[in-house]
């Protein structure tokens, strides 16, 4: 599942770094605007809601993170 977070403000590294420090959560993937959150056959109902809830936690915090640092090669 990759998720734009690019319209929070913040980058998906921080995203990223913030979901394994606080909730043990490691992302497959980051960039400057995206993360990305693997499912498989092996993730159920528990695990996923565990995702959700990272998510949910993640995007409360992020209103207090330092703003992302532009990337000059992208443009909006």
């Amino acid at each position: 599942m990759l998720l734009d977070v690019a319209g929070t403000g913040t980058s998906g590294f921080q995203a990223a770094d913030w979901l394994r420090e606080q909730c043990g959560i490691d992302m497959g993937m980051s960039d400057h605007r995206r993360t990305l959150a693997t499912l498989s056959f092996a993730d159920d109902e528990r695990s996923i809601r565990r995702l959700v809830d990272a998510m949910t936690r993640w995007r409360d915090a992020a209103c207090s993170f330092d703003p992302a640092p532009r990337n000059c090669s992208w443009r909006p």
